[in-house]
């Protein structure tokens, strides 16, 4: 069939029913006559009067770009097929950013988070103490540089976020206390501990820190950027294949699948279950290029006609004159 040639490699449309099984409409029950035909639906597959399949979408789930007959609820559906696919192809653009962030991040700041850096640390009783914080694998070491004596250590999964300035209630409190710059200040809040209150020797120093554990509770932590999009990544497909199951449930078809091996909380897939939607956006965008194309050439081309029309009128118009001119001679 053309249609699954057209297809190779995609998700296959459904199979059409064979027309001298059907004699009525599967919609409005009419009857199918010489002039009542049998038309099929290029997204259920079923046949319908040429009322119920009056429109035209494309079925991009099926590689199918150019407009293709359809029935009236498919045709609904489809519109959030649509909406599925334009928001797909914004989360797969965001996933792309968020994964260039991160090699970004890593180039940046994994040395300095190996290597260490010397800080002050404020505690709620006694005088800010000298400490070397530390990163070895994910997890923090807070060490006394007098006494060498690891004081506190943390996990990625321990931190909850990352204030600069000092603008925690402890640095408030013990603002007296404080030497040199604010901006030289920040704190590491944590889930067991109130927080890790910190200043660096310069505001640069503080600011690249700042930076590089937010970033490792970004991509590392329970915050983790890329796996949250992912799973927003795998929600969108998940209804993506459930508006085509109900385009075959509508009209009383097995989907052809269980359901079981699907999710949408972002489990394990069956992958016969899964669309191929990589490049279907790309190719989208392709196409409605080269439809802008046509359509800049079809507009030259009328302007041409017309200016075409214009000379043949003016020419036209110095034939009578010449013919009126040869009678009056």
């Amino acid at each position: 069939m053309e249609i699954e040639k057209q297809n190779k490699g995609t998700t296959k449309p459904p199979t059409w029913v064979a027309d001298a099984s059907v004699s009525a409409c599967e919609l409005c029950k009419s009857s199918f006559t010489l002039f009542n035909r049998r038309h099929h639906c290029r997204a259920c597959g079923h046949i319908f009067c040429g009322t119920c399949t009056d429109k035209n979408t494309p079925l991009p789930q099926y590689s199918l770009l150019m407009p293709q007959k359809v029935c009236t609820p498919c045709y609904d559906i489809q519109n959030n097929i649509f909406s599925c696919l334009q928001n797909l192809a914004s989360e797969n653009d965001t996933l792309q950013k968020i994964q260039h962030e991160k090699v970004e991040w890593e180039e940046d700041y994994s040395k300095v988070l190996s290597q260490g850096q010397l800080f002050f640390q404020h505690r709620k009783k006694g005088n800010p103490r000298a400490v070397k914080l530390s990163l070895n694998s994910t997890t923090f070491e807070v060490k006394e540089v007098q006494k060498g004596i690891v004081k506190l250590t943390f996990g990625v999964h321990d931190i909850i976020d990352v204030i600069e300035n000092g603008k925690t209630e402890m640095f408030q409190k013990q603002a007296s206390k404080l030497k040199g710059n604010i901006n030289c200040c920040f704190t590491v809040v944590l889930t067991k501990m109130d927080a890790v209150d910190l200043r660096a020797d310069t505001p640069d120093i503080a600011y690249t820190w700042v930076g590089a554990i937010k970033g490792l509770v970004d991509y590392l932590g329970p915050k983790n950027k890329i796996f949250a999009q992912r799973k927003r990544i795998r929600d969108i497909e998940y209804n993506i294949q459930s508006n085509i199951d109900k385009q075959r449930l509508a009209l009383g078809l097995d989907v052809g699948h269980s359901n079981k091996g699907l999710t949408s909380s972002g489990a394990k897939s069956d992958p016969s279950r899964r669309i191929n939607t990589s490049g279907v956006a790309a190719t989208m965008a392709e196409n409605r290029e080269k439809l802008n194309q046509r359509g800049e050439a079809l507009s030259r081309a009328e302007e041409a006609t017309a200016e075409l029309a214009e000379q043949s009128s003016h020419f036209l118009d110095m034939c009578r004159q010449l013919k009126q001119e040869m009678k009056n001679y």
